[in-house]
């Protein structure tokens, strides 16, 4: 068995109102793709700003797409939206990663 000296907790997608409510400058309910807790009590938060940003673009690029009946292309634009979420995804998690290698 291997003795741990140091850990990491981490949680994807949770729904943060007991953190929040300890930071007045936080609004409450605020939504966090990812939270790493450290063994010294800090915390790293990555939020959904950047995701948000890139589901909007493409949500209006869709919204056109469907007007104008152009179903093959709306079909590649979803794909690509799915291959960026997923690089998104990819980055946070080697980040992550990092982060424990790092402590």
């Amino acid at each position: 068995m291997m003795e741990v000296n140091q850990w990491i907790g981490t949680d994807r997608g949770q729904h943060l109102d007991w953190v929040c409510a300890g930071n007045p400058r936080t609004p409450l309910g605020q939504n966090h793709l990812c939270v790493a807790s450290l063994p010294d009590g800090m915390a790293k938060f990555w939020t959904f700003g950047n995701i948000r940003q890139i589901r909007r673009k493409y949500q209006k690029q869709r919204k056109s797409l469907q007007k104008a009946k152009r179903f093959k292309t709306l079909k590649r634009l979803e794909s690509k939206e799915r291959r960026t979420i997923t690089h998104v995804n990819h980055v946070i998690s080697k980040q992550l990663v990092q982060l424990a290698v790092d402590i």
